[in-house]
């Protein structure tokens, strides 16, 4: 259990990340690993959305996926409305980041250094190898399964 800011600056319960495939009737599922959080209402992120490429149609109540060409109806759940807020994810990197804006920023011209030191690498020769060995069979199925995880989660 962490605490964390929502979206609107309130303080918001989050109890880790669980791995579900939704099934929305759009002719196949959507795996995605979802934030599970403390709140009265369940929201589905702009996240989820952009990663498939969904598209929602508030005035026609309707679900389009832009890849197949394909939408179905929604029914609204009666709840009342509420205000669009972006949740940026819950990380220290960007605190860090904002310490160092300089890094970030555009540089319009290349700074030569003060001084005259150089650094090089120098190889000569073939490039150092090893030949590829079998992976114990226990080891060779979590990696197929880790590797069809990814491929399915659409990082590969």
């Amino acid at each position: 259990m962490k605490v964390d800011k929502a979206a609107n600056n309130t303080k918001i319960t989050t109890y880790g990340k669980k791995f579900l495939s939704l099934d929305l009737e759009l002719r196949h599922e959507f795996p995605f690993i979802f934030l599970v959080v403390d709140v009265q209402k369940t929201i589905i992120g702009d996240d989820f959305l952009s990663k498939f490429n969904l598209l929602v149609n508030s005035k026609n109540q309707t679900l389009h996926d832009s890849l197949l060409l394909f939408h179905v109806v929604c029914t609204t759940a009666g709840l009342e409305p509420i205000g669009v807020h972006v949740l940026l994810p819950a990380s220290n990197v960007f605190s860090n980041l904002s310490e160092f804006p300089a890094v970030f920023r555009a540089q319009s011209d290349i700074i030569e250094p003060k001084h005259e030191v150089r650094h090089h690498i120098i190889t000569s020769g073939a490039p150092v190898l090893t030949k590829a060995r079998r992976l114990h069979p226990d080891k060779l199925q979590a990696v197929k399964e880790e590797f069809q995880h990814m491929v399915s989660l659409g990082i590969v």
